[in-house]
């Protein structure tokens, strides 16, 4: 006999189900999404096996299962058997008995998760990112209102160099002290302002990276590849968290989203765009790694120009195919570095 709780998370509340395998009617139930409220669950119905969707809510929830010493399975509900097209009727106490069916048919889509220090360490790196964007985004609004004005300005070589970015500084004037016709410059003492505070917030995450990555062997070894720096070598260590839990290349490059859809009926095969699937972060820095690769290394330039076939129109296809090779490859040497007795992450 087993007991089968599934819960459909939702942001306040969520919907309960326990199934036991002995054949007595299913258990079904509403509770608060809270700890308190969900460790009471848990002892009321003392289950085996704990079965969530993953979502933004499933990491507290399973390591509050976890720690009451119950089997916690996090599934994906991104696949074709979540497909509702056909359904006419849809709840959350369906979705919650959905997931038992899913589980004991053996359909269910298990979700690796990292540990808690894993899980830090991974949105960090997602907030560093995060704030590369905003400054970006002030840089530009910077420049598009000296475009406004007429000025000139710095070739791309120059611009936001120490001197530039001082001439832009002698520009502004706080905005209350700027006549009506002036606004402007007020406007960019603002942005300047957030731009200045931008960049001290990126350079505070990337001092506790670094030394967040001292504590990892991995992330040195991978950057052992020539063109590989410190923040693709740290996303993929993230992301990847253990490579042992990989069984091929072509594993690797779907959970990386880098690989084509398939789709096949009769003799008729097609292949579309890649599917996009798990990190975005991931994929955008393993192609920009390999843009900047092509000039230097020989055998990304290789891969390049056989995909490419001369074809102008294929140069996105190609280097896609060059950042799933290069992916492929740096997995490969760490999945053999830690057959080798070295730890998967850990110095």
């Amino acid at each position: 006999m087993q007991r089968i709780l599934a819960l459909d998370l939702g942001q306040h509340k969520s919907a309960a189900r326990l199934h036991v395998t002995d054949g007595r009617p299913d258990f079904t139930s509403t509770v608060p999404t809270t700890p308190q409220a969900l460790h009471d669950l848990g002892v009321a119905t003392d289950p085996d096996v704990v079965i969530i969707e993953s979502s933004f809510l499933s990491y507290w929830v399973h390591d509050l299962f976890a720690a009451m010493g119950k089997q916690v399975i996090v599934t994906a509900n991104n696949g074709p058997a979540w497909r509702w097209k056909n359904t006419r009727s849809k709840s959350d106490r369906g979705d919650a008995a959905k997931l038992i069916k899913m589980h004991l048919t053996g359909q269910l889509e298990p979700v690796h998760l990292p540990d808690h220090a894993g899980r830090q360490w991974r949105g960090l790196i997602q907030q560093r990112h995060a704030l590369v964007g905003d400054r970006t985004r002030l840089r530009n609004r910077v420049t598009g209102q000296l475009r406004l004005q007429g000025l000139a300005l710095a070739t791309a070589k120059d611009a936001w160099n120490k001197a530039w970015r001082g001439q832009v500084v002698a520009l502004a004037r706080p905005l209350q002290g700027c006549p009506a016709e002036e606004l402007w410059r007020g406007r960019l003492h603002q942005d300047l302002a957030m731009l200045a505070q931008v960049e001290e917030l990126i350079g505070q995450a990337e001092e506790v990276l670094a030394g967040l990555s001292k504590g990892r062997a991995a992330v040195a070894f991978l950057q052992e590849e020539p063109g590989v720096g410190p923040r693709l070598a740290e996303t993929l260590a993230a992301v990847i968290d253990d490579p042992l839990r990989f069984r091929s290349g072509k594993e690797v490059g779907c959970y990386a989203g880098l690989t084509p859809r398939h789709w096949e009926s009769g003799e008729t095969r097609r292949q579309g765009h890649i599917s996009k699937q798990g990190s975005r972060l991931l994929r955008t820095l393993l192609v920009e790694v390999c843009w900047l690769g092509l000039r230097h290394n020989a055998w990304m330039r290789g891969v390049y120009e056989k995909v490419k076939r001369g074809v102008p129109g294929r140069a996105k296809i190609a280097i896609v195919a060059v950042a799933r090779r290069l992916l492929i490859r740096l997995w490969a040497r760490w999945r053999d570095w830690v057959r080798a007795g070295q730890p998967a992450l850990a110095a």
